[in-house]
């Protein structure tokens, strides 16, 4: 972030407990298993030990990211998202073979240089939307 004179926002909780990467409705937001292994501190959590997880990390996380665009819109200022998640080179037995995955939707002004440079390293196996989609 300071290399890009960027504004870096973070969790401080692992996503094993609560996946801030996710929309509230989603079934893994609290995962009751990471790949093929049982989270037992994610069995049977009722309502309220969800809503303290939400509100431990998942809404300030995503308040802080919404203040900051805000802020800056307000500025008249340029903005731009990038989100960094890491990914297994094996999941569930099955190889993936990418380096680094580089995740977009329809608006690929930042995507489309970014892997072209990627691409050019010798070496490096860039995936598009690969392993995960924008959904």
């Amino acid at each position: 972030a300071e290399a890009l004179d960027a504004t870096l926002v973070e969790t401080r909780v692992s996503r094993l407990i609560i996946d801030c990467n996710r929309p509230l409705d989603a079934p893994d937001l609290v995962p009751p298993v990471s790949e093929t292994t049982a989270i037992p501190g994610n069995a049977g959590l009722s309502e309220q030990q969800r809503a303290a997880r939400v509100d431990l990390s998942w809404r300030p996380f995503h308040d802080t990211i919404a203040g900051i665009i805000d802020a800056r819109l307000a500025r008249g200022q340029e903005t731009r998202l990038v989100s960094v998640h890491s990914f297994t080179p094996v999941y569930k037995g099955k190889s993936r073979p990418w380096h680094i995955g580089i995740i977009h939707d329809d608006d690929r002004r930042l995507a489309k240089p970014l892997v072209a440079a990627l691409q050019r390293l010798a070496g490096v196996n860039v995936g598009v939307n690969e392993p995960y989609s924008p959904a």
